[in-house]
């Protein structure tokens, strides 16, 4: 029996939603390696983020804090601060070593979150753009010093940091025309490897960072690492078994992927643009497979994989219509709310499970401190997810939409827009249903959901006191910490392609 501390490698696809992944009720085909690794997992599939967009989300999983209580979210200052526990800061004590490796530049050390690990990599903003491949990092920070790392951060580093920059004000615009950053990736590709097929994977440089970053560690060293992978994330472009030639890839790519625009109301896409944004999507989440694969071919070479706890999950997920959201971000969506949470432990002890209730990414945090042996004392609202796989949650789970509203938006939205933006929302899920309390005003609108992805129905059920209360709770806690947001969070969120 092998007593060293175990490892844990957390796996989040950025916008992954429920539905699509396998153990979903409307799941991608083509993923035999993920489906032969539910035959040893914990599934949950009635998982709930906590937050609908990055920040607040990962922070959650982080520390097994709502955002109300952690603090980084939308109404605060988008910064998870050093003085909150979270796992990897907790886990050193234990002589654990840490690493980061995300896409998504809301993982960089600015945001707070990357506090507390070693070794922190990061993706370029001009990753979700110009899908190009790369083996090497465009940023990092080893013990707390920042290097750029690669030739990419080296020409468009000093881009990322310019405020009056024209492109990093334009992303935004990008995501109106597709079709112009395909082309510009296919370019840019054929420019650094001519005749390769276009692989539109995103940030290919975190699995060999991971696996050089693991090879150096001792071997009787335990470490957690949480990776992201945008593979999923907006703006969608089709792969070359998807289309075959240049009327196949127009028909894909003339649809714009504007978030900003949905949000603002400038934009409403129309039914057969959602389900053309949809099969962009569920391509994209067809070719985790390959990814997973190849983390786990990485736990084996380094002689891990038989002492590693593998969680699978993601930070949000995206609607296509329903409940009239589009992609992501301000919105109480069951296509937005729902994500995968797969457990797979050691060994993959116990076999395959798949449980009734619900669970949250606020459960990661007990999990793991227990199975690492952690000393510490610290208060989650989170409920051991070991618990979860046998016995139902003894209390509603929460989700928030914490009203993220920037200048930048103010000049785009018009009224109706405006009034919708900034309503922060909680809801409390429990059994079937949905309660949502809505803030200003404290409007509580009961759902009942049905069990695939349709819209809810209105709600039957009286109003769950315990449920209701725990929403209101959780809007006062964000009114409590409002804060004036400057330039360089508007920035930051711009540069993403967020407002």
């Amino acid at each position: 029996m092998d007593r060293r501390p175990p490892n844990f490698l957390v796996v989040v696809f950025d916008a992954l939603r429920a539905s699509d992944f396998p153990g979903g009720w409307d799941a991608v085909d083509q993923m035999p390696f993920v489906r032969s690794l539910q035959k040893s997992a914990w599934v949950f599939p009635n998982a709930v983020t906590p937050a609908s967009w990055t920040v607040p989300s990962h922070a959650s999983l982080l520390t097994g804090l709502y955002p109300w209580e952690h603090g980084a979210h939308g109404q605060a200052s988008i910064t998870l601060a050093p003085s909150v526990p979270r796992l990897s800061s907790l886990l050193r004590k234990e002589g654990y070593r840490s690493g980061l490796f995300a896409a998504n530049g809301f993982l960089a050390p600015p945001y707070g979150l990357a506090e507390g690990f070693d070794t922190v990599a990061w993706g370029g903003w001009w990753e979700r753009y110009l899908r190009v491949p790369t083996s090497v990092a465009p940023f990092e920070q080893v013990d707390g010093e920042e290097r750029a790392s690669g030739a990419w951060a080296a020409r468009m580093g000093g881009v990322r940091r310019r405020e009056s920059s024209l492109l990093v004000r334009a992303t935004h615009h990008l995501d109106r025309y597709p079709w112009v950053s395909d082309t510009a990736g296919r370019l840019a590709l054929q420019l650094r490897a001519p005749g390769s097929p276009r692989d539109v994977r995103i940030s290919t440089w975190i699995e060999p960072r991971l696996e050089q970053w693991i090879s150096g560690l001792p071997k009787t060293t335990p470490f957690f690492a949480l990776l992201n992978i945008q593979d999923t994330h907006d703006p969608f472009f089709p792969g070359p078994e998807q289309a075959t030639g240049l009327r196949d890839r127009w028909a894909l790519l003339r649809v714009r992927q504007d978030l900003l625009g949905a949000l603002v109301g400038r934009w409403t896409p129309t039914t057969e643009e959602l389900r053309v944004l949809h099969e962009l999507y569920r391509w994209t989440v067809r070719r985790l497979d390959g990814r997973v694969r190849r983390l786990v071919e990485i736990l084996q070479a380094t002689q891990r994989w038989d002492n590693t706890w593998l969680i699978l999950t993601s930070d949000h997920g995206q609607a296509f219509g329903e409940e009239g959201y589009y992609l992501h971000y301000c919105g109480i969506s069951e296509g937005i709310q729902r994500i995968p949470l797969w457990v797979r432990p050691p060994g993959g002890e116990a076999g395959a499970s798949r449980t009734r209730g619900l669970a949250s990414l606020v459960d990661l945090a007990p999990l793991v401190l227990r199975e690492s042996g952690s000393r510490a004392t610290v208060t989650t609202s989170g409920a051991d997810l070991r618990e979860l796989r046998d016995h139902e949650r003894p209390g509603p789970v929460l989700s928030v939409n914490d009203g993220l509203f920037w200048e930048h938006m103010v000049r785009w939205a018009g009224p109706a827009a405006r009034h919708r933006l900034s309503r922060s929302q909680v809801a409390a899920y429990q059994g079937d249903m949905r309660w949502t309390v809505t803030s200003p005003g404290d409007q509580i609108e009961a759902v009942r959901l049905p069990p695939g992805m349709g819209d809810p129905e209105p709600g039957s059920a009286p109003p769950s006191p315990e449920a209701v209360a725990l929403a209101r709770r959780g809007l006062e806690g964000l009114r409590s910490v409002q804060t004036e947001r400057g330039p360089e969070i508007d920035r930051r969120l711009r540069s993403w392609g967020y407002v």
